[in-house]
Formats: C-alpha cells, structure tokens, sequence
C-alpha cells in the first residue's frame, strides 16, 4: 500500500497557491516493495528447491555456495548444475486500496535463472575417510527477484492509475570446503552481490463536473460553471547498487545417515551504488480566476525534478543452523535461520537535485525527506525437506517454508510499510541417473496482513478538499503470493573406468593324434 499513500502525497500546496513539490513519495516509492521486505521469495536450486530449501546439512552439490560452502567437500564427483526457475507469477491484490470499489490489483509473470555452478574435486583425500578432500566451488544465483506490474484502479472510471516495480538479487560466489578427518569439513566462500531496481508510478485525478476551490472557480466565474480539471503524475526511480559478502561453513557427519551443517553470512560491504529519481507532475489545464478580479487565465503547474545520490546493498548477518538423516529410502531435513540486520539499510540516501532553469531548488529537508532508509528487524525462518525414493531412479521431494516479514514496527508507524508475513510449500520430481538427474518442480507462498486503505473517494473533488491529499486511514485486508516452477540438471563428470590389462592366454593343447589328415 505505500506506492499509493506516497504517490498520493507526491504533490503538495505551497503558499496561496498551487504549487508542486516532490517530496518522500518519490524515493519511498523507489523501494515498495523490496527484497528487504521478506527473505526467501522462492526457494532456489534443483533439489534444494524442491526439499524447501531445507540444504544446510546437505548441500553435497554446486548449491553449496547458497547454503553451506562445507558441504564442497562431500560432492562425490566434479559436477555442474544449471537450475532456472521456468516462470514466476507474482501477485497482490488489496480491497478498496483507494477507497469504496478502488481495488488494487497487480499480477506479473516472469522467469529468471536460478543457480549455475560447478564442483571441482582438486584433492579426493583418503579413500575411506575422505580425509584431506578439498574441493573448488563456483555459481552464480538469483536468490531474490520482485516483479509486480499494476493495472489501472477501476478501468470504467478516468482516475487512471498504475505501478511497475522491479527488484532483483544477483550473487556471484567462489568458495573451498576441505574434509578434516572422517567426520568435520569446513567451508569458505567469497561473493559479489548486485542490486537492480526499477520502478514507475503515473497516477491521473481528472473530472467533468463543476468544483469549488477557495480563491478558484472554473468558466465564466460562476459556481457550477463546467470545467475540466486534471492532476498527473508521473514518478520513476532506478537503484544499482554492488556489495561483498563472506560466508563460513561447518558440517559434520557422525554417521553415515546423520548430518549436521552451520553456515554464518556476514554482512554486505557496501562497494558502489547510485541512486535516481524523476518526477513530472501537472495539477490543471482550467480557465480560472481569482476572488474579485474579472481577469480570466489558463492555471496549470508542470512541475519536473531530477534526484540522484547513492544506494547500498544492505543484507544482514545471517545465521543458519540444520540437520539431515539420510537412509536408502527416504531423506529429512529441517533449516533453522535468522536474519540479523545491523544497521538500517540506506537504499537512497546523499540525494543531489539536478537543477532544472525556472524550477525553485528544493530545500535541504526536503531532500532529506525524500531519503529512503529502511529499518528492518530480526528476521527468523524455517525450513522442512522430505525426500522419497519412489523407484531405484526416481525421487519426490515436498517441503515447507516460512519467509517471515522484516519490516520493523517502525517503519510501519514513520513510513507507512506494510509487513506481510508469507508462508510456502515445494514439491519436485527427481529423476536420477548414474552422472546426469534432472528435477521437474514447484514452489508456492502466500501471506495476507492487514494494511492501511483510503475511506473516501478517489476522484479529483476528494483530492482538493483534503488539501491536495487522499487519506488513508481505513483498513482492509492484503493479500500476495508467488507460484514458481523449477526445472534443473546436474552433470557429473565420473572417472573413467581403467582399463584391465589383458590376462595371459593358457598355452594351446596339441592337437590329438590322428586328428591331423
């Protein structure tokens, strides 16, 4: 709901007046919503996708950089992995979001890959223990991507308006695991992290029917006269920006059918980033005068400014703790983890305005309103894998997830963010062969909250008489969801088989006597 509440207060009136000024709406908007809002979207990997991304203690595969960089060691064999989420449908709808009928609707479809990496075994260690097995890492994911498109509040009405808002995650990760002994391996990886988002918002207030404005009327100058008011808006912003992270991991094994894994991520460290954002607003094409003067004029306000600053990649301490038990026929699985954000994330801040000739600058507070800054909590989170061996070579995977909001009480009191909990399930089918498996799955969450909605009107009238303003203080129900399908493939690059020398060929027998002619 914060794209409409911000978009709404975009414009505001500044002396006798009609002014426009670009206030927070713009940069506030910029980042609704976000991949900070909630963790895990959609699970990621082949298998890990389908077992809920319950992979902290298995991970023996090039997902390993994504969940536990220990788990390198225990690959069998040097293998790739591709993995891509075959389509993303994403939605949210809000009853009466800007007033009595004004739903909000937005439901986009999109894909993106997931994971592609690759395992290479540099040392396989002792043959039994595995002691002293090290093994090289690589993979590139997309563990977070937000795509949502909206359609016009009531398309039977002229008070157009819309949204369109992309956020993705892309990482890029290099990592060892080494095996101590027969039961310990340790991890560690190094990563980028880049941050793209994108986002617009045009809204349009217009009316065919006679208004009353203190020291305004339309016409000829009198009350009723007919006139055709308009307000648009038009707000775009792009964010990029670049981090690093590390991550240790630690598994152990002490038997054959139990693990255990620990996989600590530190914070982002800020490399480069930039910020931008637009505006274009207009507030009326309409024949006016004012009180007492016979002078009649068009009153129309275009108002453009250009933002730009800095951006951050703010992801937090992560901490993920699990276990597995393993037997020939079926696998479980269950992740423990928390999200631990140190300090609040900067996504638009040091903003500069590029001055544009005959537009009044903007103060220093307001360019310190239109600063985003996100205040986010402790954010924990469960994940629940189960694996069955149907046939020699074939496996269903089924999981549960939760993707626990971390928007702070905060910013839902200061800045008006909607904090909505979602919670998900995967299935997958595995088909395993002896170097090549493939996985054919889904994954799908939903969550509902309760989050702030206009009461009255969404029309030009409504507009003015709340001082250039529309207000939110009605509730109604949210509700989002994600549906991802999955389809990846590992290879494995088996070694080949030696060749057994030829075995020495007992001397001939003498042929019987007589048997020659």
């Amino acid at each position: 709901m914060r794209w409409w509440r911000t978009a709404a207060r975009t414009v505001a009136p500044a002396g006798a007046g009609l002014a426009l000024l670009l206030s927070g709406g713009v940069a506030r908007g910029a980042g609704v919503p976000t991949i900070y809002d909630n963790y895990q979207n959609f699970p990621i990997g082949s298998r890990a996708a389908g077992m809920g991304g319950a992979y902290t203690a298995l991970s023996c595969d090039e997902a390993a950089l994504q969940y536990n960089p220990a788990a390198l060691a225990c690959a069998e064999q040097s293998r790739l992995e591709l993995a891509a989420n075959a389509y993303i449908i994403q939605a949210l709808y809000i009853p009466d979001a800007l007033g009595p009928g004004e739903d909000a609707d937005a439901l986009t479809y999109h894909s993106v890959p997931s994971i592609v990496g690759g395992v290479r075994l540099f040392l396989d260690g002792d043959p039994q223990t595995h002691d002293g097995r090290l093994a090289f890492g690589l993979s590139v994911a997309v563990p977070h991507s937000l795509a949502l498109k909206g359609d016009p509040a009531n398309p039977d009405k002229p008070n157009y308006f819309s949204f369109s808002v992309r956020d993705d995650i892309t990482t890029a990760d290099v990592g060892l695991g080494y095996k101590i002994g027969r039961y310990v391996a340790l991890g560690l990886s190094l990563g980028a992290v880049v941050r793209t988002a994108e986002g617009r918002t045009s809204f349009l207030l217009a009316t065919d029917q006679a208004i009353s404005w203190p020291d305004l009327h339309c016409g000829n100058g009198q009350d009723g006269a007919p006139c055709w008011p308009y307000l648009s808006a038009l707000n775009e912003w792009e964010e990029l920006a670049v981090g690093a992270r590390a991550k240790l991991g630690l598994r152990v094994t002490p038997t054959p059918e139990l693990s255990f894994g620990l996989a600590v991520t530190s914070p982002t460290l800020d490399v480069y980033g930039t910020a931008e954002a637009a505006s274009n607003t207009s507030i009326a094409t309409v024949w006016a005068y004012p009180e007492g003067s016979q002078q009649f004029w068009p009153v129309f306000f275009s108002v453009p400014r250009r933002l730009s600053g800095a951006s951050n990649v703010g992801f937090p301490l992560r901490v993920a703790l699990g276990g597995a038990y393993s037997t020939a026929s079926f696998t479980v699985s269950l992740d423990l983890s928390a999200n631990y954000y140190v300090q609040p994330v900067y996504v638009a801040y040091d903003l500069e305005e590029q001055q544009i000739q005959g537009i009044p600058p903007l103060t220093k507070q307001d360019l310190r309103a239109s600063e985003l800054v996100l205040t986010r909590d402790f954010q924990p989170n469960a994940n629940l894998g189960v694996e069955f061996a149907v046939a020699e070579m074939v496996a269903i995977d089924v999981g549960a997830f939760t993707d626990i909001s971390a928007v702070s009480e905060l910013d839902v009191q200061e800045q008006d963010q909607d904090r909505i909990h979602m919670f998900g399930g995967s299935v997958a089918l595995g088909l395993l062969g002896k170097q090549t498996r493939g996985w054919f799955g889904a994954s799908f969450e939903i969550g509902m909250a309760d989050v702030k909605v206009a009461t009255g009107d969404y029309n030009f009238e409504t507009f003015l008489e709340q001082g250039l303003g529309i207000p939110f203080d009605g509730w109604a129900t949210a509700t989002r969801w994600t549906l991802a399908g999955v389809i990846g493939s590992n290879y494995s690059f088996l070694p080949e088989p030696k060749a057994e020398p030829p075995a020495d060929k007992p001397p001939a027998k003498p042929a019987p006597a007589g048997a020659q002619k």
